[in-house]
């Protein structure tokens, strides 16, 4: 099988937490060809889509991939290609996907380009009011002081940034007043604000999903005198058992993820509430990995090399 890993460049990604690492070293283990680019490496020539890139081979023992051969590639010979490469959710993002979108269907793309497109990782979860805290995106300030009104305490949070970046919390209303007058750049286009869920403290549950299924989470816990769990920004990971509530959301979403092609997906969950749904570069395999003993990455590359059996 040949496979192409649309990622951020090999030596910005942390070996001991970095979940695309673990997929393409699971990709060398099977004796897939694997071959890695960059987003800048891509363009659409004569109605084609290339990408100037890396073959990989994985040694026994090495924290990184070893670059075989450089080579311009025709990305419509790969049997599976991952986009994988971090956000910001800006142009620079999407544009690749439009190239994407090009590729022939026996090329499986996962996520699915036009479904990354249009599933926005705060966005896509308020097309399920009933499973989302109350929220409002607005770029009003107005709205968001009559929000806040109602509320008393409330989250902000930008629209396309990832890892709990530019997440603001707000007590009072003169905070969110001096915030909105010194962050223009910011405003220059919608934010999310949310009414928010002291449940945080006890944790931000992190579920996964393959094709629409539950497979597996772990909880998030903030560190001290912190109410974002990431755990980039000290969050702490623990094993969990999910509740009713929480595989009945994974359930109730599932459909719309196959839907979109949202294959791979990590939703965060806070006091039974729907807050995202991570489909641009899912992470933190490698945290779910250590609290159970499991390789998911095995488990995602069973479900693609089953997916391709059956489609032929």
């Amino acid at each position: 099988m040949r496979v192409a890993f649309q990622v951020d460049p090999l030596d910005s990604l942390k070996p001991s937490s970095d979940t695309s690492l673990l997929l393409i070293k699971e990709a060398c283990a099977r004796g897939f060809s694997v071959f890695y680019y960059t987003p800048s490496e891509m363009r659409l020539q004569d109605g084609q889509v290339y990408a100037s890139g890396d073959w990989l081979s994985w040694d026994e023992g090495a924290p990184l991939p070893q670059k075989k051969r450089r080579e311009d590639v025709l990305l419509s010979t790969m049997d599976v290609l991952w986009i994988r490469q971090n956000p910001p959710f800006d142009m620079a993002y999407l544009t690749p996907t439009y190239l994407l979108e090009m590729l022939p269907p026996q090329t499986l793309v996962l996520n699915d380009p036009r479904g990354l497109r249009d599933s926005p990782e705060k966005i896509l979860p308020l097309l399920f009011p009933e499973l989302t805290p109350p929220s409002v995106v607005t770029q009003s300030l107005e709205q968001a002081v009559l929000f806040f009104k109602e509320y008393v305490d409330v989250v902000l949070k930008p629209l396309y940034e990832y890892a709990g970046r530019g997440v603001v919390r707000f007590e009072k209303e003169a905070e969110l007043r001096a915030w909105w007058q010194a962050n223009e750049d910011t405003l220059k286009m919608p934010v999310l604000l949310q009414q928010f869920l002291p449940e945080v403290f006890e944790g931000d549950r992190r579920l996964f999903l393959i094709d629409g299924q539950f497979v597996g989470g772990f909880n998030k816990r903030p560190a001290p005198e912190e109410f974002r769990a990431n755990l980039g920004l000290g969050g702490v990971a623990e094993p969990l058992v999910p509740s009713m509530k929480e595989l009945d959301i994974c359930e109730r979403i599932g459909n719309e993820l196959r839907r979109r092609g949202l294959f791979f997906v990590g939703i965060d969950v806070v006091g039974g509430y729907l807050l995202e749904i991570n489909a641009t570069s899912p992470t933190a395999v490698p945290a779910f990995n250590a609290l159970y003993k499991r390789a998911l990455e095995q488990e995602i590359w069973d479900a693609i090399v089953a997916r391709k059996e059956g489609a032929q």
